[in-house]
């Protein structure tokens, strides 16, 4: 029985994201890898050093929203 004042239980949450979506992940990574094994030769290593910062702050942009979308599908 609950009382009124007594203090909530936290609930636990786990975030379990779907084998697409890690795989999407896994395969935005690799796609990555590979324009940065193109343009390492061709590039000069200031152009190189901006597109690799580039595909690493979308590649967390997408892991960020992934994240987001597993806990509000989980929330349901």
């Amino acid at each position: 029985m609950i009382t009124l004042f007594e203090p909530r239980r936290p609930k636990r949450r786990i975030l379990i994201m779907s084998a697409l979506d890690a795989i999407m992940l896994g395969v935005l990574g690799i796609a990555f890898l590979l324009l940065d094994l193109v343009f390492r030769e061709t590039l000069q290593p200031q152009d190189v050093t901006y597109l690799r910062l580039l595909m690493i702050s979308s590649w967390i942009v997408v892991f960020i929203l992934e994240t987001m979308m597993a806990y509000l599908r989980e929330k349901e």
